[in-house]
């Protein structure tokens, strides 16, 4: 019935619509922009917010830091491009004026949560509390002066340190960074720290862990010398001869 009421109220006396808006734009909107349907909505969220009590239509206790934050709220909200970004600005802006919670919300579309947060963060620390900070880039993990070193380790191929594989891979160039150089890094960010060295493509040639340069040289040095005049091969050659024959 109090809803009804408040409807057939909105309906038969604009009077009633433009006390109830009051309350909430205190004279800062043009109540003709709003449509028929915008002003009982208001109206509706307005009163019954007023009625149970909740704190959706009360004005925060919020007081500017600077007497000029309020018109410097709303030339950042201006030029802000990001809308989340402009909408803390418009809030807080609002929320100083005296604009009660329930009318932010409506404006802006925004939860209570969001109205309630950004206000009372410019409350406890001032414009600077909302304004966005700068995000870095991630930090490379193995400083600058190393990765030269590690390249180099990567393109030497494996050591005797390296359990005996045959091709560094990228699981081993993550053991490596971690025991020889005390750097701890994921897979994906080997890969990445490769592909940045120009290592990506750079593979060393495989070496098998059985094999022995100094006994292959050695081998090479006591193996008889080929001999293409055989004489065996000779005489074999012609019994060959002598049976086609």
């Amino acid at each position: 019935m109090f809803i009804e009421d408040l409807k057939r109220q909105a309906h038969d006396t604009k009077s009633v619509l433009n006390v109830s808006l009051g309350v909430s734009l205190r004279g800062n909107m043009n109540l003709n922009k709003l449509s028929r349907a915008s002003k009982i909505r208001l109206a509706l969220s307005n009163s019954i917010c007023h009625s149970i009590g909740k704190t959706k239509g009360y004005a925060m206790n919020v007081e500017p830091h600077n007497p000029d934050y309020i018109k410097k709220l709303k030339q950042l909200a201006a030029i802000q491009k990001n809308a989340k970004q402009r909408d803390k600005y418009r809030a807080v802006a609002m929320a100083l004026e005296g604009r009660t919670i329930s009318h932010i919300m409506y404006v802006l579309s925004r939860s209570k949560n969001f109205v309630q947060r950004w206000t009372y963060f410019y409350r406890d620390g001032g414009i600077d509390a909302i304004v966005p900070t700068p995000q870095k880039g991630r930090p490379t993990i193995l400083p600058a002066k190393e990765e030269q070193l590690f390249k180099q380790r990567i393109l030497a191929g494996p050591t005797s340190e390296d359990n005996g594989i045959c091709t560094l891979r990228g699981k081993d160039a993550m053991r490596i960074l971690q025991k020889e150089f005390g750097v701890k890094y994921t897979l994906n960010a080997v890969y990445a720290l490769m592909h940045r060295l120009g290592l990506s493509c750079l593979t060393p040639r495989p070496r098998h862990r059985h094999n022995d340069p100094a006994a292959m040289e050695q081998w090479l040095n006591d193996a008889p010398p080929f001999c293409p005049n055989n004489p065996k091969r000779k005489s074999r050659q012609k019994n060959r001869n002598m049976v086609s024959g």
